[in-house]
């Protein structure tokens, strides 16, 4: 069994009142089990002033997380915050590891990660939580997709990527042990007792709108044509975009239909002067592309629907939620309406969520493996 305890703070000015506040809400003392370890979710200000390095260093355990702009535990849901969830427990082991900086060989970095996170252990992990950077140079299937050939499609991978509120992004972090990082990895591999559950909200065919296209040339992230002509262009042609102004079309995604079946969530960055778009993942070709108008009834729906399913199969285990950041810009002024939900409808479990910058999720095919893959627009769940 995994217990969570959950500390908090939104002091920005004065280190010692916000390691006391954490300490105070995490409340510690006879709490913490054999084996622990936390995940810190915070504003971009908390690492810039230092506060994350401060807090992490008189805790007495290891430290993963990433930036984000809006966040909640059962007590405390905030936009300028800091939260720091700890994962304790007799009967599951938890292992902890960052990569190198990514660079011109991210195959390397990741593997090399991996490599030494698994060496020690007496089994497979039965879980990956993963703090994948967000990077313009490489989506973040390129980091999921090396850890599905490096699991062997055995190992389901939960986690998200960071989100900050620059337009640029400039102040996406991964954390690790009260570091921040613009470009590497960080991984936590759970084994032991744990039978993990998952849940994601889903699109609707009803809500899909016209017109549809086909994905015919695509490099990594960037979607360069739709039906034959450049994206930009077919989405102007379409009506659902100005020339120039694919940048606001984050409360769109795009829905993908691969001929396998899968089905794939992409939002989209902005063009990419080239009459491409970038996309926060991939498209493949041949991928039948279609869009939905993300709005505040349809995130609350949704929201509703998964809240509630995660308080039936919890039964008082912990929960883990990632929230897509299109998901909160759809709720424009009233950014924290989801987390108040899922804060009014999860009352058995002890919940840490936060908004994201790409929510990393697993499916399982029919032969038995497991396909992890980045997700846009979602809300997802791991129950732990």
């Amino acid at each position: 069994m995994i217990r969570m305890l959950s500390g908090y703070t939104e002091e920005l000015y004065d280190v010692y009142m916000a390691i006391g506040e954490v300490q105070q809400t995490l409340d510690l003392e006879g709490g913490l089990l054999s084996h622990s370890f936390g995940i810190l979710h915070c504003n971009a200000d908390f690492v810039d002033n230092g506060f994350v390095e401060a807090i992490c260093d008189v805790m007495p355990f290891e430290i993963v997380g990433s930036t984000t702009t809006t966040q909640g535990v059962n007590h405390q849901i905030t936009t300028s915050g800091l939260s720091l969830t700890v994962f304790t427990s007799d009967d599951a082991e938890f292992h902890t590891g960052m990569s190198a900086a990514v660079g011109d060989d991210m195959p390397a970095a990741v593997s090399g990660l991996y490599g030494r996170l698994i060496a020690p252990l007496r089994e497979s992990p039965k879980l990956l939580l993963s703090f994948v950077p967000f990077m313009a140079t490489i989506g973040g299937d390129e980091f999921v997709n090396q850890l599905n050939e490096l699991t062997e499609y055995q190992a389901p991978v939960f986690g998200t990527l960071p989100i900050s509120n620059e337009a640029d992004y400039s102040r996406c972090y991964t954390l690790y042990n009260g570091k921040a990082y613009t470009s590497s990895l960080v991984l936590v591999a759970i084994t032991g007792n744990l039978v993990p559950t998952f849940i994601s909200s889903v699109i609707y065919d009803e809500n899909l709108l016209a017109p549809t296209g086909t994905a015919t040339a695509s490099f990594k992230n960037i979607l360069a044509e739709i039906d034959g002509i450049p994206a930009e262009q077919f989405l102007v042609n379409a009506g659902l975009a100005q020339p120039g102004g694919l940048a606001n079309l984050v409360t769109m995604p795009f829905v993908v239909d691969m001929p396998s079946g899968e089905r794939i969530i992409r939002s989209c960055l902005s063009g990419d002067g080239n009459g491409g778009a970038i996309l926060c993942g991939n498209i493949p070709v041949g991928g039948k592309i279609s869009f939905v108008n993300m709005s505040f009834d349809e995130v609350m729906r949704s929201a509703g629907e998964v809240a509630e399913l995660a308080e039936r199969e919890a039964q008082g285990r912990g929960i883990l939620l990632y929230s897509c950041a299109a998901r909160g810009w759809a709720l424009g002024a009233d950014t924290l309406a989801e987390l108040r939900l899922l804060q009014a409808t999860i009352l058995r479990s002890s919940f840490q969520g936060s908004c994201s910058g790409g929510e990393i999720f697993p499916q399982w095919l029919e032969d038995g493996r497991v396909v992890n893959r980045p997700q846009n627009a979602s809300l997802t769940v791991c129950i732990l």
